[in-house]
């Protein structure tokens, strides 16, 4: 029983994660390409 709820919150947590990633790699696409905008 313990190791389902450490393995789901590992889960939790990988997910979690890789939302936060998502996120701050689409931000950062988005300012490159403001700056370019910006440039041109």
């Amino acid at each position: 029983m313990l190791e389902k709820n450490n393995l789901k919150m590992i889960q939790e947590i990988t997910n979690w994660a890789n939302e936060i990633k998502f996120n701050l790699i689409n931000e950062f696409n988005k300012s490159i390409i403001y700056v370019y905008w910006e440039l041109l």
